[in-house]
């Protein structure tokens, strides 16, 4: 069971990062003696503890910096694949152009198209929901109805007679 709830243990990351922020260089017992000394909001951590979330602020870091990192490439290959369409589309407009060399420039359109399109899946941009359906029923059933269907499908052996006993009795009562 960890020492501190998740709660606790965010704002202890908060007072850590402040110390963090005005002496980067600063190690667990000068982080430790820094809180306990504070005049407005004094705090005594241990300096192993203190470790463990400046590790954590490190890790928070590095991921923030790796992110950043892949958003300014794909923004960078977004401009690029821009520009591309921009020369692509004057050749495939251009009818004085060989049949060939225009296929090959809305080819060209297509597919650059679907790398960016991959490329902001892969970094996480946009959510990707392979074998999931996201249905809402807009159309409530009224209750004869429901008994049809329950009646239709016991007939046909898709449900149990007992349960369709059951599902009757809620169809009724909802």
């Amino acid at each position: 069971m960890p020492a501190y709830k998740k709660e606790t243990e965010q704002y202890h990351i908060e007072r850590v990062r402040e110390v963090l922020a005005l002496k980067p260089r600063a190690g667990a017992i000068a982080i430790s003696r820094f809180l306990r000394e504070d005049p407005h909001n004094p705090i005594n951590l241990d300096p192993h503890y203190i470790l463990k979330l400046k590790k954590k602020i490190e890790g928070e870091r590095v991921h923030r910096f790796d992110h950043a990192k892949v958003e300014a490439h794909i923004a960078e290959m977004q401009d690029e694949i821009d520009q591309l369409c921009v020369e692509m589309w004057t050749i495939v407009l251009n009818r004085a152009m060989d049949e060939r060399a225009r296929v090959a420039a809305a080819k060209i359109i297509i597919d650059a198209k679907i790398k960016l399109f991959e490329a902001k899946l892969d970094a996480g941009i946009f959510e990707r929901k392979l074998g999931t359906f996201d249905i809402k029923n807009t159309y409530e059933i009224k209750n004869e109805h429901k008994v049809l269907i329950l009646n239709a499908l016991a007939n046909y052996g898709i449900i149990a007679a007992e349960q369709k006993k059951e599902n009757e009795s809620t169809a009724i009562n909802n």
